[in-house]
C-alpha cells in the first residue's frame, strides 16, 4: 500500500524533522515549539469584541458555582445554584480544588448558555477533553471567552477577497490542509441551540505563521466579517481525493435506462456537482429495475458493482405520485464511518410534481454518503447545513438529511451535535406519533450511544427501536437490529443474555437464510463465548463459522480467522494462532481494502504481543499507521505510533548493546510521531502522556537536559487541561528518576507535588515511600 505523503502536516522546520529520527535533539524539538503558544485567538484587540473573562483565583468562590453532571447521552448539565447562568450568555469551565499555591484556575472549555423556560442549556463551543467533564466548575461569562492553547476556536482578524487570516497558528497546532467552518456570530438562524445552526461557510487553511493562519474560503453562504469565529472541522493532510460513484436505477417497474440517459432521480445532480465543485464523482446508470422494497434484490445488485470501487446506489419506486425511495452504499470506502440508508421497506415520499422535482431535495442524501466514504466529512457538515438551512423539502426528507448530519458529526467525534438532532427529531416522531420519522432516528441514535460509550442507553433504544419496529417493518428485516441489542447486552455485562439474544438471532437468519446475519450472530456468539471466559466454547463456534467458507465474504474468514488466532494465544497454543493470523493477514492483503488491512493489522499485533514475538508487532502497529494516515483516520494512526514506541521500548529496554538501542531509538521515532499528530489534532492532554513518556526515555538514556525539558513542557500543557492524573503521575514519575539519580531532595519536592495533584483530584493513588539516606 502506497505511503501517504505527510508534508502537509508538519508546521515548520524545527517541528518533528523527517529523516532525523535518531536526532538527539528531536524530542526537545517539540518544547521549543508548544513553549511559545499562545491564547487560542490569544491576541484578540478590542476591536474583535471578545474580552477575556474575570480571572478564578482557587478558593471557596469557584467551588460555589454551578457544576457539570453528564446526562444519559453525555450531554451537559448545569447542576446546582444556576440563577447566575439565567442572564450570561456565555460560560466558562473549571476544575473544582485547583491548589492555591498553582495561581488561577485554568479554563477547560467554553460555550453558549441557552436560556428556555426551563432553565438553562449548556452548548459547548471548545473543550480540552470531552471525556473529563463530570463535576466541572461553570462560570457565566458575558462575551466569548478564550480557551488557551487550543486550535479548537479562533477569531478572523481580517477578511481579504475570499481569504481570511485567523489568529491563531502553528505555535496553536493549526497547519496547512486544516479545515475550519466559519461561525456566523449573529444568534443562530435556527434557534435550536446547536453549534453548527452557526456555520455559514468552510474554509481550508493555505498558509500558516507562529500565531496567524491564512485559510481559502472554500464554500460560504454568508457575509463573513472580522470578529467572527472559526471552529476546528477536520485535519486533512495531504491525501488525494479519490473517486466515488454515484450509480442511479430507474424508478418504474419494468423500466431500463437508455444509454446516456440519467435516471429521474439524478436529474438535479449536475447542477450540485458543479455549484459545489465536487469533483472525482463519477455518475452512472444501472439499466435495470431494483425494488426498494427488497433488501435482497437491493443486496445482489449492491455485489454486481463489485468490490474494487465504491460509492452509493440509488433505486426507488414511482406510482400513484408517491416515491418509495432507497439508497445504500457498495464497496469499501477510504475512510471508514456510519452511512445513512433507507430502513427496510423503503421512504415513502409525495412527489406530486414528478420525479425531476423530487430529485433536487434528495440529490444531499446520497451526496453526502458520497463524501463519508472518502473521508469528506467537514464538506459534507456544511453541505447538509447549508442545504437544510435554505431548501423547500419535504418532512420526510428533512428528517432523512438531518440522520446524515448526525452521523457526519459522529465521524468528526462531534457527538453532543449529532444527539442534538437526533434527540429532537425522536421527540418530532413521538409526538406526531410518525413511527418512520421515530424509527429512523432511533437506528441512528443507537449507533451514538455506542460512540459516547452510552452503553446503558444503547441497549435502551436498540429495544425500544425493536418494539416500535415488530409492527411496521418486515419482520425479516429486524434480525440486524436484533444483532445489535445483542451487542449492546454484551457491552453491558449481560452475558448470559446475550448469549440467548444471539442464539435466537442464528435461528431467525437460518429460517430466512441470510449467509450474513448467520455468520454475524456465529461470531458474536463466540466474542461473547470470550468475553465470560470461555475459549473453548468460542473456539467451537469458530471452526464452525470457518469450516464453510463458501458461505463467508474474504473480510469475514478475515474476522473469523484472527478471532481464531486470539483465543488460541490465549490458550498458548502459539504455533496453531500464527498459522490462523498469518493466513488473516495473506487473506486481507489481498482484498486490497484499507479499512479491512488496518482492522487486521490491529488484532494481529495484539496476537503477536500475547505470543511474545514483540518486533513482529511493532512491525504491524508501524504500518497499520501508515494505512491510518492513508485513510485520514488520525487519531487512530497517533494510537498505533503510540503503541509500537512503547512497545519498542520496552522491547528495547530487554536487550543488549546496539540492538537494544535500535529499538529503544524506534521508540522514540514513534512517541514523537504520535505526539505530532495529536498536536495537530489539538489534544493537548494526550499530548502531556507522550511527552512526559519521552522525558523517562531520555533520562534512561542519560540525556538530563532534554528530560527535564520534555517533564516540564508535559507539566505546563497538563496544567492547562487540569488533568489531576496526569500531573499526579508526571510528578510521580519525576520523583522516582530524581531518586534513582541520587537527588534525594528533588525526589520528595516531586513527591509532595504528587500528593498534591492526588489530593486536589480526590485520587486514590498509592505511593511507594521514600527512603531518603540520613546524613
Amino acid at each position: 500500500m502506497k505511503t501517504p505523503q505527510l508534508s502537509g502536516l508538519v508546521p515548520c522546520p524545527s517541528l518533528f524533522r523527517r529523516g532525523a529520527s535518531r536526532d538527539p535533539l528531536l524530542l526537545v524539538a517539540i518544547v521549543v515549539t508548544l513553549s511559545a503558544v499562545t491564547a487560542c485567538g490569544g491576541r484578540q484587540g478590542p476591536e474583535s469584541g471578545v474580552v477575556d473573562t474575570a480571572v478564578l483565583t482557587p478558593g471557596e468562590a469557584v467551588d460555589a458555582l454551578p457544576v457539570v453532571a453528564l446526562d444519559q447521552f453525555n450531554l451537559m448539565q448545569a447542576t446546582g445554584d444556576t440563577e447566575a447562568l439565567r442572564g450570561a450568555d456565555w460560560f466558562t469551565l473549571h476544575p473544582r480544588g485547583w491548589p492555591a499555591d498553582e495561581g488561577e484556575v485554568p479554563s477547560v472549555g467554553f460555550g453558549r448558555v441557552r436560556q428556555h423556560e426551563g432553565g438553562v442549556e449548556l452548548v459547548e463551543w471548545a473543550l480540552r477533553d470531552p471525556s473529563g467533564l463530570d463535576g466541572l466548575a461553570i462560570a457565566p461569562a458575558n462575551e466569548r471567552p478564550n480557551l488557551e492553547e487550543s486550535k479548537a476556536v479562533a477569531v478572523i482578524s481580517a477578511v481579504e477577497g475570499d481569504s481570511i487570516v485567523i489568529d491563531a497558528g502553528q505555535s496553536s497546532g493549526v497547519t496547512s490542509g486544516d479545515m475550519y467552518f466559519v461561525l456566523n456570530r449573529d444568534v443562530e438562524r435556527w434557534g435550536e441551540g446547536r453549534m453548527g445552526s452557526h456555520i455559514g461557510a468552510l474554509a481550508r487553511i493555505t498558509d500558516v505563521q507562529e500565531s496567524s493562519a491564512t485559510a481559502r474560503i472554500v464554500h460560504s453562504d454568508t457575509e463573513i466579517r472580522p470578529g467572527d469565529c472559526v471552529w476546528f472541522a477536520q485535519l486533512t493532510g495531504d491525501v488525494s481525493v479519490p473517486e466515488v460513484y454515484l450509480v442511479f436505477a430507474p424508478a418504474t417497474p419494468g423500466g431500463r435506462a437508455a444509454d446516456g440517459a440519467l435516471p429521474a432521480l439524478a436529474t438535479a445532480l449536475p447542477e450540485y456537482l458543479a455549484e459545489y465543485e465536487l469533483g472525482n464523482i463519477i455518475v452512472e446508470t444501472w439499466p435495470e429495475y431494483i425494488d426498494p422494497t427488497d433488501g435482497q434484490d437491493a443486496d445482489e445488485q449492491r455485489e454486481a458493482l463489485g468490490e474494487e470501487r465504491f460509492g452509493a446506489l440509488v433505486f426507488g419506486h414511482y406510482e400513484d405520485d408517491v416515491l418509495i425511495y432507497n439508497a445504500t452504499a457498495f464497496g469499501v470506502g477510504r475512510a471508514p464511518g456510519t452511512t445513512i440508508g433507507v430502513l427496510p421497506g423503503g421512504l415513502p415520499l409525495p412527489a406530486p410534481h414528478g420525479l425531476s422535482a423530487l430529485s433536487e431535495q434528495l440529490v444531499p442524501s446520497y451526496v453526502a454518503t458520497a463524501l463519508a466514504m472518502r473521508g469528506e466529512h467537514a464538506l459534507a457538515i456544511y453541505f447538509l447545513e447549508t442545504a437544510l438551512r435554505s431548501g423547500d423539502f419535504e418532512p420526510g426528507v428533512r428528517y432523512h438529511l438531518r440522520e446524515h448530519l448526525a452521523a457526519r458529526y459522529e465521524s468528526l467525534g462531534r457527538t453532543s451535535e449529532a444527539f442534538r438532532l437526533m434527540n429532537a427529531d425522536i421527540e418530532d416522531g413521538r409526538d406526531s406519533r410518525d413511527l418512520h420519522v421515530l424509527l429512523n432516528a432511533l437506528s441512528i441514535r443507537t449507533s451514538l450511544d455506542r460512540s459516547a460509550g452510552a452503553r446503558a442507553q444503547w441497549l435502551l433504544d436498540a429495544r425500544e427501536f425493536i418494539d416500535i419496529a415488530e409492527n411496521v417493518l418486515p419482520r425479516d428485516s429486524l434480525t440486524s437490529m436484533r444483532l445489535y441489542v445483542c451487542r449492546a447486552l454484551r457491552a453491558n455485562e449481560e452475558y448470559d443474555m446475550a448469549q440467548v439474544c444471539a442464539h435466537d438471532v442464528l435461528q431467525q437468519a437460518r429460517a430466512a437464510q441470510d449467509r450474513d446475519i448467520e455468520y454475524a450472530a456465529l461470531a458474536e456468539l463466540a466474542v461473547t463465548s470470550m468475553r465470560r471466559g470461555q475459549p473453548d466454547g468460542a473456539l467451537l463456534v469458530l471452526r464452525d463459522i470457518t469450516q464453510r467458507t463458501e458461505d463467508l465474504r474474504p473480510e469475514q474468514r478475515v474476522f473469523a480467522l484472527l478471532l481464531m488466532a486470539e483465543i488460541r494465544a490465549y490458550n498458548e497454543e502459539d504455533d496453531m494462532a500464527t498459522r490462523d493470523m498469518v493466513a488473516a493477514i495473506g487473506l486481507a492483503e489481498e482484498l486490497d481494502s484499507p479499512v479491512v488491512v488496518a482492522n487486521a493489522y490491529m488484532q494481529a499485533a495484539a496476537v503477536l504481543q500475547q505470543t511474545g514475538r514483540s518486533a513482529d508487532a511493532i512491525q504491524l502497529l508501524q504500518a497499520v499507521s501508515q494505512v491510518y494516515l492513508a485513510t485520514t483516520q488520525f487519531s487512530d494512526a497517533a494510537d498505533a505510533l503510540l503503541a509500537a514506541g512503547y512497545l519498542s521500548i520496552r522491547h528495547g529496554a530487554g536487550m543488549a548493546g546496539a540492538d537494544g538501542l535500535h529499538y529503544i531509538a524506534d521508540g522514540r521515532a514513534n512517541l514523537l510521531a504520535g505526539a505530532e499528530l495529536l498536536y495537530f489534532l489539538g489534544d493537548t492532554r494526550r499530548v502531556a502522556q507522550s511527552l512526559a513518556s519521552a522525558g523517562v526515555l531520555e533520562f534512561q538514556l542519560r540525556r538530563r537536559d532534554s528530560s527535564v525539558a520534555l517533564f516540564e513542557e508535559a507539566t505546563r500543557l497538563a496544567r492547562l487541561s487540569a488533568d489531576y492524573r496526569i500531573l499526579a503521575e508526571i510528578s510521580e514519575r519525576r520523583s522516582e528518576l530524581a531518586l534513582a539519580g541520587g537527588d534525594a531532595a528533588d525526589a520528595l519536592r516531586f513527591r509532595a507535588e504528587a500528593e498534591k495533584w492526588a489530593a486536589a483530584g480526590s485520587l486514590e493513588i498509592e505511593f511507594a515511600p521514600i527512603d531518603v539516606p540520613s546524613d
